[in-house]
């Protein structure tokens, strides 16, 4: 695993930074992104990525990452774990900044399922947290549905599993 301060991956990475600031910020408020609002980012993000080169020099890291976090996000979605915003969201730092932006490691199959993997259960665990000690457990008892907000969390994951490249320096 080798340093990458490129201006590459500093972009990727302030692109997904801010795409994902925007979608929680609006999670946060309404419960809701709108498919709009994520079409938009989406196509955003995808034109960087392959404009600046990142998907043509990392074709693997994204090719991994989109399949194995579009597989696991459907199958969550599925069974009711998160929302379809949550789950499109995943899939768009998938195709934006797959693993960890920071270091290039020798398998990208490795990078991209730990990258992935691991913002993934971040968010997952941030977010059963929350309903575990919050008002919206409370709310469920008596009735009433609320949905957690998990792009806040993927958000947190996402900055986290970034940081941990630097530890290894």
């Amino acid at each position: 695993m080798t340093l990458d301060l490129s201006v590459t991956t500093v972009l990727m990475f302030s692109a997904t930074l801010a795409l994902l600031t925007a979608y929680s910020v609006l999670d946060l408020r309404s419960r809701m992104v709108h498919n709009e609002y994520l079409a938009l980012g989406g196509l955003l993000g995808f034109s960087l990525t392959a404009l600046s080169g990142h998907l043509a020099t990392y074709s693997m890291l994204h090719l991994v990452a989109v399949i194995f976090v579009s597989s696991i996000s459907y199958l969550l979605f599925r069974i009711g774990a998160i929302g379809g915003a949550d789950a499109k969201a995943l899939l768009i730092v998938a195709i934006v900044s797959p693993g960890i932006e920071f270091a290039t490691w020798d398998s990208p199959v490795l990078e991209a399922l730990i990258g992935g993997g691991l913002g993934l259960f971040i968010m997952l665990l941030l977010g059963y947290a929350y309903t575990r000690w919050s008002e919206i457990s409370k709310r469920r008892l008596h009735g009433e549905r609320q949905t957690v907000p998990l792009i806040p969390f993927l958000l947190l994951g996402y900055i986290l599993t970034q940081v941990l490249s630097f530890l290894q320096y």
